[in-house]
């Protein structure tokens, strides 16, 4: 299998190392205090769709033959497999030897193993997030036309969320509410809670060029950091605790193909 190449990161901590994957962890300060994020191709190629296809579970593969539409089908196999491959080699196991369990509020875990991930996708891309100190969630989002997008923003967003959009030009609305959208998902799924926690019940900032942070309704101490490097897509990472590094990797090639 390839290894990820890095494409960027945040960190407060400047001898850090990012999370290793065929080494496993690199070392307990990062594996406490760091998030990696992995951004993985849904559209492969017709031998990657055969390898990734192998790695999945009988559950996974008759999950994937549900799928009305050949494209969402072939989305959800690249985006399990990528998964499998990438925590088999965090915690060196093979891919397909992986097995998943059901953690508090339905939240899957890695039956075995201490790390926490959450996985997201979109259009052609999965977003996939490791942690192994404290819960961690991500959202990716293709940005697409809303036919209504001001009763997107008056149902999914707060008071203070919402008035800070409307400070926002026309022009540029639309991208605003798809990263404050991300920035909500990502919380949600960090929690594990579903929309048991509503929507409108906390805010995060708003305003383009502001750092990403979770401004009220929050439950303890949270690190939120924006995925911004695909054109055309806006996302969100998300830990339940203060992190030290954000570390995003392409996955491009993982399957050898």
């Amino acid at each position: 299998m390839k290894q990820p190449e890095r494409l960027w990161s945040e960190t407060n901590v400047s001898d850090d190392k990012p999370l290793g994957l065929a080494g496993g962890w690199a070392g307990p300060r990062t594996a406490v205090n760091a998030i990696a994020c992995w951004l993985a191709p849904l559209a492969l190629g017709e031998e990657a769709r055969a390898a990734a296809l192998a790695l999945l579970s009988p559950d996974e593969t008759a999950r994937a033959n549900r799928f009305r539409s050949e494209r969402d089908r072939w989305r959800f196999v690249a985006a399990r497999a990528s998964l499998r491959v990438l925590l088999g080699q965090a915690v060196g196991r093979e891919p397909g030897r992986l097995g998943f369990i059901l953690g508090p509020g339905g939240k899957p875990e890695l039956d075995g193993f201490p790390i926490r991930f959450n996985l997201s996708h979109s259009g052609d891309w999965a977003a996939i997030a490791f942690s192994s100190g404290g819960e961690v969630g991500v959202d990716i989002e293709e940005v697409h036309f809303l036919d209504d997008l001001d009763g997107m923003i008056s149902t999914s967003c707060s008071p203070r969320e919402a008035a800070a959009l409307a400070e926002i030009p026309p022009s540029e609305r639309l991208e605003a509410f798809f990263q404050v959208w991300t920035r909500k998902e990502a919380y949600l799924k960090a929690l594990g809670t579903g929309l048991a926690k509503p929507l409108e019940s906390f805010s995060v900032t708003v305003t383009p060029g502001m750092p990403p942070r979770l401004e009220e309704g929050g439950d303890g101490a949270v690190s939120l950091m924006d995925l911004s490097g695909l054109a055309g897509y806006r996302g969100a990472l998300v830990c339940l605790r203060r992190c030290d590094s954000f570390n995003v990797m392409s996955a491009v090639g993982i399957f050898g193909v």
